[in-house]
Formats: structure tokens, sequence, C-alpha cells
């Protein structure tokens, strides 16, 4: 009988918040967060003596944080100077800017060749995405801020296109709306196309691909956390779980393309909930750790 091993569960910082973390290909965690009590940007990476923690940048509002294949790290981040992508040298964090206008959002992702991109909401709301090309950054308009954008999430699929998954408040005869929108980028420019309507506005979204190629968007709305599918007959979604208080937090696919979320139940009592699928001709959702 297989045994399942126990969660471990350590601290790394007595003060941080909105954390970003990633796995090396030698299975050792970095962490990316800022610190609660002036706003810095933090770099945590575990070694054989703990925690080895460094300031990265200063005043950042947000952050996403990468591991490149050869285990350096790479966070991109924003403050009200602009859009920055930080990677570590050997004299130390060295940031580049990649926007002069200060964003609110942002995330990152790793094209081949381990090239940055970044999607982010810059300070007049439109929605960005960035990419490196020798050392110099180019900045392209997904959507323009007419409406809201919030919750963006860059992934890339295997022919090197970037994907986009955000949240977008709009209106339509007079009519608000807001629902979680998948942005795809071609030979032929920007397509943006609607995943799941009537969503709570600042959910937050993720974006994965099977290996298959395969899309899933991760999310939450007012009382439930759900994920879409993209299948023959277009977007697909179904319900994780219900509860008035649950909110999204992290999407995984494992080596066989199965997905995993995490979500948390901001006011009820049972904490931190990871949800696998459990046999596809059931497909069933199944709470598998509660803290």
């Amino acid at each position: 009988q297989t045994v399942t091993p126990a969660w471990q569960r350590e601290s790394v910082d007595s003060r941080g918040k909105s954390p970003s973390l990633a796995i090396d290909a030698a299975g050792v965690p970095h962490l990316a967060y800022i610190d609660s009590a002036d706003n810095s940007l933090r770099y945590a990476r575990r070694g054989a003596l703990g925690w080895q923690i460094e300031t990265v940048a200063a005043d950042v509002r947000a952050l996403s944080l990468a591991v490149d294949s050869s285990n350096r790290p790479l966070i991109g981040y924003a403050n009200e100077d602009g859009v920055f992508y930080a990677h570590r040298g050997q004299e130390g964090w060295q940031s580049q800017p990649v926007d002069p206008r200060g964003g609110s959002q942002v995330s990152l992702a790793l094209r081949v060749g381990d090239e940055p991109c970044m999607a982010y909401v810059n300070e007049f709301g439109d929605l960005k995405y960035a990419y490196q090309a020798e050392s110099v950054w180019y900045s392209q308009i997904v959507e323009v801020a007419e409406e809201a954008f919030t919750g963006p999430w860059l992934a890339i699929d295997d022919q090197g296109n970037p994907h986009i998954s955000f949240s977008q408040r709009y209106e339509y005869e007079n009519v608000e709306f807001v629902g979680v929108r998948h942005a795809y980028r071609t030979a032929a420019g920007w397509s943006v196309e609607e995943v799941h309507a009537n969503t709570d506005f600042g959910s937050r979204t993720a974006l994965a691909f099977d290996r298959r190629g395969t899309p899933y968007i991760a999310s939450d709305d007012v009382d439930r956390v759900w994920l879409a599918t993209y299948e023959a007959a277009g977007w697909q979604v179904e319900e994780v779980a219900a509860a008035y208080s649950m909110l999204f937090s992290g999407l995984a696919l494992d080596p066989w393309g199965r997905p995993a979320i995490v979500f948390y139940d901001a006011y009820g009592s049972n904490g931190l909930i990871l949800a696998a699928r459990g046999p596809a001709l059931s497909r069933m959702w199944l709470p598998l750790v509660r803290r």
C-alpha cells in the first residue's frame, strides 16, 4: 500500500504577502514576495542552511517569478516607476526597464531559449504584452483600457505563441458584465474570446497547457471556484467547489495533464484546499489537503 507523505510546513519570513513560487529542475523551491512592512521585493531560496533571503527592489506593487533552464531565478515586477525585469547576476540583482508606465499586475513566462516575456496592466489600465529579444524589450497592447482588467496570467504554447487569461468588466447594451477572457497571438495578431461570463470582477485567473496543447483556465466567481477546458465545442466550464467564501489561488497540471487547483476558504473553517481531478469517467473533484 502506498503511503502518501504528510505535508510539511515551514516559515520563510515573518512578514510577507503576494508570494510567487517556482521549483527548479533540481527540486529546489524559489520564492518571491512583497515585504508587508515596507513593500520591498524579496527573493528567497531554500539551501542547505535554510532559507536565504535577498532584497531585489523597493516599493513593489506586483510580481511574478520564474526559473530558467539553468535554475536561475527571474522576476517581473511593477511599481510606480514602471514595469521591470530582474535577473540575478554575478554582482547581485539587476533590473531592466520594460515599460516606463507604472503597472499594477504582472505575469512572467519564458519562451524557447529562456527568453522572458510578460503580461501586465499599465497605469492607464491597458492590458499589454512585452517580450525580450537580444536584450531589448518590446511591448504590444492586447486590449486598450476602455474596460477594466485584472488577474492576467501568461502562458506560452508549444508553438511559442503567447496566451493570456484575464478578468474583464465590460458593458453591452447598457448592461454591465464581468467575465474571464482568453487572449492569444498568432501571425495575424491578437484575438480575444470569452471563456466564462458573469463572474466576480477582481478574480484571479491561471492558464496552463497539457501535453496535447489543450488550454485550461481556472478562476472564481462570487461563490465558486471553476475550471474551463477548451474542447471541440469551445470552452467548457465545470464547478470545482461552491461556497460563498471560496477564493481561487493557483492551477497546475501533473505530467499526465491532470489539473490540480489550490484555493482557500476565506471566511469558513476549511482553510487551504487542494483539489485534483479524480478518474476521468467520474470527473470528480476531491479535496486532498485542508489546513
